[in-house]
Parts: structure tokens; C-alpha cells; sequence
């Protein structure tokens, strides 16, 4: 065989394993960012009005975010005794007046007909509190079934569905105490009543929210559909809270029900996102539509083929220059904008990243997007651009070269592990394509913020370090000298002894290929340079 076509052959390879660890690198970002949404996804809304603005965010494991009713406070001493002669603090007694106010409220819904909707109310604002209200009226005998009757007559059931709501905001056990009443929720979301359809909505995804024994049952029911139609109404407030439980439903589905909902549902959506208004109820409405398609883009390439002939991408562009504009007031809205078009860049054709980069209003608004105060707007532009900087034209690497984004990356390394993590992965995109590219990254100064994280315990983060040091010593005249002379020999040599195999078979093969007496520059002929490159690639695709 020719020595030409041997090292064509050779290239190839090389390009080969290249393009796979940059796909490597996309559908890594891309989980990590599913992780997070992940994590946002699991909270639950609790209501302590009718109001449509009153909405207080909980974790799953039922911690409010914002604090419920205000605390009962004694009239006269910061301390109090209780029946036995116990000294009690305010905290104390404060829970203790809550519980008896929720047993006196549970007492009137049960007993007293004439007074069932001004117990509802109060039963409402009081299990908006923490989970001690809501595990005291449950251990009221009688008061369940009471608030379940409710739902059935029409004077009452905007207020039992308030309490419903609220109790399945709570932890795990007090949301499945009212599973049972999900089939008559999902009845009422056919209700005309539009605040009975928003609380519907809420308390249904509120159920979701509690994990897979709920979503199953709330599948059952047939939910999915009726909220599928009311992402299209009228009222901002229904919209919202119906997109919310769709979120939740989703998350729980397989991939084939997601996919086939999505051709209704993504049309409706994307209908939706063009109608809602600018209040401050309709950009809530407008971040749970965006948040709904990113869920709905998840593991759905039919899906994002479907957006992308809506043409959203346009829209959602400008969407994102004018909330730059308006100084990102809204972090959570920000977000959702960012987490489409990252999906959107991830998922898609090649085309979706060369719309990003041909807009330099776009480019200019992710640039002040990484330099943004909310943490969790800068992870997502982080996202965003490492997405951007590993798909596969060059020249899309070179606009963010050009726009100035790669200091910006590199003093993002210094935040916190998620963030660092999709920096190092922009700089990676942007670096391993050699010559200027190499270059620009590592002229931006990034050694002295990089070397320190091969000590991070974050194993994710260290793998992806290692990667571009490895890319700086392979492609940059002077990586090696450079690495040195920040003592960055020290910090491999440090994780020798590394716990992971994979960090430690990284840093031997880096000491000894760049640092030792068999690294490159030795006199070992073109042939031997291709295929140790070749096997350096191979060995950094983790």
C-alpha cells in the first residue's frame, strides 16, 4: 500500500474518534442539563388564595421554598406554658395554634353544612403552611371523606380542590392520601369554571410531581388529554397550571407516549406560546409553555423536527434579545428560553446552530447571558454555547471566538461544579479543533483556571479537565512547556492514585506521553506520530 493512502487511512481514523468524542461530549451535556431540569422538576405548588400569582414553590420532599401563612405570634411573652407546666417558645406554640385552628376547621367541614365553605377557605390558607397542618387534618377522623364529598357538589369544589391542592404540595405520604380523588379531577377539568380549572391543574400536577405511583394513576384517568386542550385557553392561569402537570406527566412517560402526544400537543403548544400576552400572568403562562416543549423534546427527534418546521426558532431568538433587554428581570424565564434552544441545538440539524451563530444579536445576548447574576441563567448559557462550540462546522466555533466568548468561559470555571463542568466542555469544543482554535483558548489564560480542577472530587469535571489538557499538549506548539510551567505536572501527578480507574489510566497516559521520555518530539516517524494521535483520541473518549 502507498504511504499516502496509509496515512489518509490513518486521518480518517483519526477524524473518526474525533467525531465520536465530540458526540460523546454533546450527549453528555445534553444529560447533564436533563439532571437539572431533572431537579427543578421535582417541586410541587402550593396555593394560598384563589389568586393566580400567589404560587409558592416545594421540593419534593414537601420544604416550601417561600414560607406558607403568616406565623401566629403570642399577644404578650416571647415564651409560653403549656398544660404540664412546659416552658415552649414561640415556634412551639405557634404550630400548636396552627394544628388546633386546622382540627377546629376539620371539625366544621365534617359537622356543620351551613359553615362548609368558610371552613373550606380556612382549611386552604391554613394547609398552604408546612406539613404539620397538612398531617393534622388527616388524622382528623372524618375530615378526608368530607373534603372529598366536596368535590361533587358545585358550591364547594373550587374550595376542596384549593385543599386538595395544597395537601398534595405536601410530602409523599399526604400526596397519596389524596390520590383518590384524581378520577374526579380529571373530571372537573372539563369544569367551565376557569378557577376550577386552574386549581384542577394544579393539584393534578401537584400529584405528578410526587413520582411514577402517581403519574401511572393520573395516566389512568385519561388526564393527559383534557390538559392538553387547556394549554389553549383563555384565562394566563389556566394555561400555566396546565402546561405545569403536562411537565410533570411527561417526565413519567416513556418515550413512544411522549412522542406520540407530542404531535397534538407540540402544535397546540407552539399555538399557545403566539397568543399569551405580556402581564405578568401571561410570561408566567409563556415560561411553562417553554418548559413544557423542552420536556416534550427530550429523547423525541420527531418532536424536534416538528418545532422546527413551526418555525420557532425565530421567534424564540428574538424572545431572547428582548429579555436580555430588558435586563433579565426574570431568571426562571430567561431559563426556559435558554433550555429550548440549547434542546433545540443539541438534538437538531447542524442548521439550528448556524441560525444561533448568524445572529449576532443572539450571540451578543448569550455572551451577556454568561456574565448574568442568577447562577442558574449562567449555567444555562453555558449550555447553550458548549452546545454551539461542539457541533460540527468549524465556523461556528469561530463566531464564538470572534464575539469574545472564550474569556468569558474560562473565568466561568471558577463557579460552581455545574457550570465549570459545561465551560471546561465549551473550551473542549472550541480547543480540540487545533491551530487558532487551540490558540484562542489557550491565550485567554486558561491553564491557571484549568490545572486546579484535576483536584476537584467532581470525577465528571476531572475526566473533562483531563480531556483539555490533553487537546493543549497534543495541539498547541508550547502546550507541554506551557503545563509545566504552571506546575501542572504536580497536580497530574497527584492523581496517580486516583479512586476511578479512568482518571488514573488518563493521568499515567499524559504524564508519560507528554511529560516523559517517550512523548512526542521524539524521533519517531510520521506514521507512529498518526497512530499514537489515534490512540490518544481513543483513550479520551470516555
Amino acid at each position: 500500500m502507498p504511504t499516502s493512502a496509509r496515512h489518509v487511512t490513518l486521518e480518517q481514523k483519526v477524524n473518526r474518534l474525533r467525531d465520536g468524542a465530540r458526540a460523546d461530549r454533546r450527549d453528555t451535556n445534553l444529560e447533564l442539563r436533563r439532571g437539572r431540569r431533572e431537579r427543578q422538576l421535582q417541586v410541587k405548588r402550593k396555593r394560598r388564595t384563589l389568586r393566580g400569582t400567589d404560587v409558592t414553590d416545594v421540593r419534593s420532599d414537601g420544604a416550601a421554598t417561600v414560607t406558607g401563612i403568616p406565623t401566629p405570634t403570642t399577644a404578650t411573652s416571647p415564651t409560653n406554658r403549656t398544660a404540664t407546666g412546659d416552658i415552649v417558645g414561640p415556634a412551639v406554640v405557634a404550630e400548636q395554634s396552627l394544628v388546633e385552628r386546622v382540627i377546629e376547621a376539620a371539625g366544621m367541614l365534617r359537622q356543620f353544612k351551613a359553615g362548609r365553605l368558610d371552613a373550606l377557605a380556612e382549611l386552604a390558607e391554613l394547609l398552604a403552611g408546612d406539613e404539620s397542618s397538612v398531617a393534622a387534618f388527616l388524622r382528623c377522623d372524618g375530615a378526608l371523606p368530607a373534603l372529598l364529598r366536596g368535590l361533587h357538589q358545585a358550591p364547594t369544589q373550587l374550595g376542596a380542590v384549593h385543599c386538595i391542592t395544597n395537601i398534595a404540595a405536601s410530602v409523599s405520604e399526604h400526596t397519596r392520601a389524596v390520590l383518590e380523588a384524581a378520577p374526579m379531577l380529571v373530571t372537573l377539568l372539563d369544569s367551565g369554571n376557569p378557577h376550577v380549572l386552574d386549581m384542577c391543574a394544579n393539584a393534578v400536577g401537584n400529584m405528578a410531581a410526587d413520582g411514577p405511583e402517581c403519574q401511572e394513576r393520573l395516566y389512568a384517568h385519561g388526564a393527559v388529554f383534557p390538559l392538553c386542550s387547556l394549554i389553549q385557553h383563555h384565562a394566563a392561569q389556566v394555561v400555566r397550571s396546565a402546561a405545569f402537570a403536562l411537565s410533570q406527566l411527561l417526565r413519567g412517560m416513556h418515550s413512544d407516549g411522549r412522542a406520540s402526544v407530542s404531535v397534538e400537543l407540540i402544535p397546540a403548544a407552539v399555538s399557545a406560546l403566539g397568543t399569551v400576552g405580556e402581564g405578568d400572568g401571561d410570561r408566567e403562562a409563556l415560561g411553562e409553555l417553554m418548559w413544557l416543549l423542552t420536556e416534550l423534546l427530550v429523547d423525541n427527534p420527531g418532536g424536534v423536527d416538528l418545532v422546527l418546521e413551526l418555525e420557532v426558532l425565530p421567534p424564540l431568538l428574538q424572545m431572547l434579545v428582548d429579555e436580555v433587554g430588558r435586563g433579565v428581570q426574570d431568571p426562571c424565564h430567561i431559563c426556559a428560553i435558554l433550555r429550548i434552544l440549547g434542546t433545540l441545538a443539541a438534538a437538531g440539524p447542524p442548521t439550528v446552530i448556524r441560525m444561533i451563530v448568524e445572529s449576532s444579536d443572539a450571540l451578543a445576548s448569550l455572551q451577556r447571558m454568561l456574565l448574568a447574576p442568577a447562577l442558574s441563567v449562567r449555567a444555562e448559557a453555558t449550555w447553550v454555547v458548549a452546545t454551539v462550540a461542539n457541533g460540527d462546522a468549524p465556523e461556528h466555533a469561530a463566531a464564538l471566538i470572534e464575539v469574545g466568548l472564550v474569556p468569558h468561559l474560562v473565568a466561568l470555571m471558577g463557579n460552581e461544579p455545574l457550570v465549570r463542568v459545561e465551560a471546561v466542555m465549551a473550551l473542549l469544543g472550541i480547543g480540540h479543533r487545533g491551530g487558532a482554535f487551540t490558540t484562542a483558548v489557550v491565550s485567554a489564560n486558561v491553564l491557571p483556571a484549568l490545572l486546579p480542577l484535576l483536584v476537584t472530587p467532581d470525577v465528571n469535571l476531572q475526566l473533562r479537565t483531563l480531556q483539555l489538557v490533553e487537546v493543549v499538549c497534543r495541539l498547541h506548539p508550547d502546550g507541554s512547556t506551557l503545563i509545566e510551567g504552571c506546575k501542572g505536572v504536580d497536580c497530574l501527578e497527584a492523581q496517580q492514585f486516583h479512586a476511578d480507574t479512568r482518571v488514573q489510566e488518563a493521568v499515567t497516559f499524559l504524564l508519560n506521553q507528554y511529560f516523559g521520555v517517550n512523548g512526542p518530539g521524539g524521533d519517531q516517524g510520521d506514521e507512529a506520530d498518526e497512530a499514537c494521535q489515534s490512540h490518544t483520541v481513543a483513550k479520551f473518549d470516555f
